[in-house]
């Protein structure tokens, strides 16, 4: 039976620095769209077209410090290509801090932006959330 990662974390890496810790990841599907086609005969042919990567959606408890937002969000809204299209890692970690498995992103944008709700009434922290495309992924 596979090891429950009860107290597992995500920090995500740019340039091999960690620029932001998350407790909740989600990755898309991986998909390969079917192709069919006919020859003369009426035979029919399947093959599969290029991998389709889905979406990645980190959510965190937000704090003072936004580092993820002004080095990706921000460039995103002003229109800097040069800095809104990063290559990352998300490190799953244990709660000692040691790497439990990496997930390399390459070429990803940021394709929505929460910044949480702000509730004075509430005893719980705000939550963050970013949802990124990506050209592609692969996990180490």
């Amino acid at each position: 039976m596979g090891k429950y990662y009860k107290s597992a974390n995500y920090r995500v890496e740019i340039d091999g620095i960690s620029v932001a810790s998350y407790h909740k990841c989600s990755i898309g599907d991986l998909s390969f769209p079917e192709i069919v086609y006919k020859e003369g005969g009426g035979k029919t042919y399947k093959d599969y077209g290029q991998p389709q990567y889905g979406d990645i959606t980190l959510s965190k408890a937000s704090g003072k410090e936004n580092m993820l937002y002004e080095e990706w969000v921000k460039p995103t809204i002003d229109g800097d290509d040069s800095k809104a299209i990063k290559d990352f890692s998300i490190v799953q970690t244990e709660s000692d801090g040691s790497e439990v498995a990496r997930i390399n992103v390459y070429e990803g944008r940021v394709k929505t932006y929460k910044p949480g709700e702000f509730d004075a009434e509430s005893e719980s922290f705000r939550i963050e959330e970013i949802v990124v495309s990506s050209e592609r992924w692969e996990i180490i």
